[in-house]
């Protein structure tokens, strides 16, 4: 016979009266205890009480069954604590109706968390855009409400950055491209106040899409891609090393994230630019060369527009299943430490 079963059959109700009476005194008093349960000890004493004789490998083989048997105990009693905590959580969004409701609820939730700060909220954002799914960009044929600009607008609000351009004090002349890399360079400079952001600074065809103020030191420029595939085009906008990318994908039917140095070298990026450069002489000449010979009178001419794209084998350009992926994230949201 076992000793768990031994222990059932010599426990009587006198047993069973005291090991309720230590446990009570054990609740009373629990500084000075650091567990609520009855001892492996005690279990041992009434045992032996009983006229049960233990040898010291048995004793031994008790308190280590015992013991562990607490440990799991503890641990599941904590596990069932979170997830009562996640379902109250759940059915209370659940009472919301749109997805507005839910966004102003998580909004409440943060503000009232005294240990966040623009740093932390950034890094919340990015968190909670891993967890959304594929949303097409607005400038197809679909709503604004599905657009993935929408709904990363609106995990930054939820993250308490404000929408700088609904501010007073917002002046869209402050806004030429040509002063962004000296607001990159010293952000104190930036018109931009911590914890607020400016949605297409440059219009909708020019890079970024966000010009985030995170602190007062670090301005975030923001780029949002999205394809059918598992690789953004990067179009004539090209890759820049010090921007913070944000791609879905539809056949991921997710997001990841990643900065612009994780995908391109400075080398090449000045190689590109070397190489647009040339073009741009040759289309110069060309296109000289086409008005003298416009014998139509049509102005017929010609323009070159870069392409800026990866090629090559899957693994390099599947931008889900890159060996270096949760690298590049990691690297990002190391960037907002609290």
């Amino acid at each position: 016979m076992d000793i768990g079963k031994k222990i059932l059959i010599k426990m009587d109700n006198e047993h069973i009266i005291r090991m309720q009476e230590e446990l009570e005194h054990l609740k009373k008093d629990k500084n000075k205890h650091k567990t609520e349960t009855i001892s492996s000890n005690l279990v041992i004493t009434i045992l032996e009480e009983k006229g049960i004789e233990l040898a010291d490998d048995k004793k031994k083989e008790i308190k280590v069954a015992y013991d562990k048997a607490h440990e799991t105990y503890t641990n599941l009693t904590k596990h069932i604590k979170k997830l009562k905590k996640q379902i109250k959580e759940a059915i209370e969004l659940e009472k919301y109706k749109t997805q507005d409701d839910k966004q102003q609820l998580l909004i409440r939730k943060r503000k009232n968390d005294d240990t966040l700060n623009y740093n932390s909220n950034m890094r919340h954002f990015l968190e909670d855009c891993l967890k959304m799914e594929y949303n097409r960009n607005m400038n197809g044929n679909t709503s604004i409400d599905t657009a993935q600009e929408k709904a990363v607008t609106d995990a930054l609000e939820t993250n308490l950055f404000e929408n700088f351009e609904k501010c007073t004090d917002y002046n869209k002349t402050d806004f030429k491209r040509k002063n962004l890399e000296k607001w990159l360079d010293e952000p104190t400079q930036c018109p931009i106040p911590v914890g607020k952001f400016v949605y297409q600074p440059y219009s909708t065809q020019r890079n970024p899409d966000y010009l985030i103020r995170v602190s007062e030191n670090q301005l975030m420029p923001l780029e949002a891609k999205s394809a059918k595939g598992m690789k953004p085009v990067y179009n004539s906008g090209g890759i820049d090393p010090g921007f913070l990318y944000l791609f879905s994908s539809k056949k991921a039917d997710g997001f990841t994230f990643y900065m612009g140095s994780s995908i391109i070298t400075q080398k090449q990026k000045s190689i590109i630019d070397m190489i647009i450069d040339e073009q741009k002489k040759i289309e110069k000449w060309g296109n000289d060369e086409l008005k003298k010979c416009d014998t139509n009178e049509r102005g017929t001419s010609y323009y070159t527009r870069p392409m800026i794209g990866q090629s090559g084998r899957k693994e390099n350009t599947d931008y889900f299943n890159h060996s270096k992926r949760k690298e590049c994230e990691k690297m990002v949201l190391d960037m907002f430490t609290a």
